[in-house]
């Protein structure tokens, strides 16, 4: 939830990103206080798969320094992370690799801090024997625990309601418009979490310029989807991937899947038909959305909104009710 790794599970792989920034002292393999955490994540995840498999730790820097610099860091980072690893997980199953690829391949293309923070960084990828599938839910919490401690949750940034009741949210003044979200209940089936958002307009309907999907993208990345792959600036931008739910110190993003002739990654969420464009004062809509299972009993859903509008279309929605199909 904080930023500093992210997970994407696949059905042959986990990888685990950490924040170069967090881990490592500035220009420097030495670990920092805050790695230890980061790691235990990690150490975690490789416990799920007690068959053990393929770990392979590569180091990235940004281009602020000479290649042959960068790519000595980065092959430093990636021996320190393996080194630490070792000492707070039982890596006996695994066989481990460390590499470094410098600057060479960044995340993201740019000269920006942004951009290059971004670059700075270690993947950790684990490659079970057995594959993913073999492991038990690490999404959140056991089936039947309550929403998880929200003491680790970023604050809101936005109207907060329980789901059944809703809440309403208004664009800045220069856009005009007011939309009214609920969600009454989610319902388990097959490993997934299935929802249908109720979507009202007041006032000035989605506003002047905006339409629907301007209330529910993700605005974290621009012009990509949540996996940042490239080429996928339509699917994301026409979808309501930014909205998320909140388990334990992790923020789900919707399930996704890669279409036929396609090769990136699309949200299993309501496309152009739904959200790609805009609703009048006093219309309603539905928007259906899939998760992966929390295993838990309630969820909270939390959009994080526009930061080029002050956090305009943010909201939460808590206490929502999981059923049984």
């Amino acid at each position: 939830m904080d930023e500093s790794t992210s997970t994407l599970t696949g059905n042959k792989d986990v990888t685990v990103t950490l924040a170069s920034d967090v881990t490592f002292d500035p220009d420097s393999d030495a670990l920092t206080d805050q790695a230890d955490g980061q790691l235990s994540a990690i150490a975690d995840r490789l416990a799920e798969y007690p068959g053990g498999g393929g770990l392979d730790i590569v180091g990235h820097t940004d281009d602020i320094a000479d290649e042959a610099y960068n790519q000595d860091l980065s092959e430093r980072r990636a021996r320190a992370i393996q080194t630490r690893l070792g000492q707070v997980a039982d890596l006996s199953a695994w066989t481990v690799t460390a590499s470094g690829r410098g600057e060479s391949e960044p995340a993201v293309e740019g000269t920006s801090e942004e951009a290059r923070a971004a670059n700075r960084r270690v993947v950790v990828t684990m490659t079970p024997t057995a594959g993913t599938s073999s492991a038990g839910p690490a999404a959140g919490p056991a089936a039947g625990s309550s929403a998880g401690s929200s003491a680790r949750w970023p604050d809101p940034l936005g109207p907060v309601g329980d789901g059944p009741d809703g809440v309403t949210v208004t664009d800045p003044d220069e856009h005009g418009g007011q939309v009214s979200v609920t969600l009454e209940r989610l319902t388990r089936t097959g490993g997934l979490l299935l929802g249908c958002l109720s979507v009202t307009t007041g006032p000035g309907g989605t506003g002047n310029t905006s339409t629907l999907r301007a209330w529910l993208r993700d605005y974290a990345v621009v012009m990509s989807n949540s996996r940042q792959e490239e080429g996928t600036a339509d699917a994301s931008y026409a979808s309501s991937d930014g909205l998320t739910l909140l388990t334990g110190d992790q923020r789900l993003f919707p399930a996704d899947y890669v279409p036929p002739s396609a090769t990136t990654h699309t949200p299993l969420t309501e496309s152009k038909l739904s959200v790609d464009g805009p609703l009048n004062e006093g219309a309603t809509t539905t928007i259906c959305v899939v998760w992966p299972d929390t295993g838990q009993d309630t969820a909270t859903l939390d959009h994080q909104g526009a930061k080029l509008f002050e956090d305009a279309y943010a909201f939460r929605l808590t206490n929502i009710p999981i059923t049984q199909e």
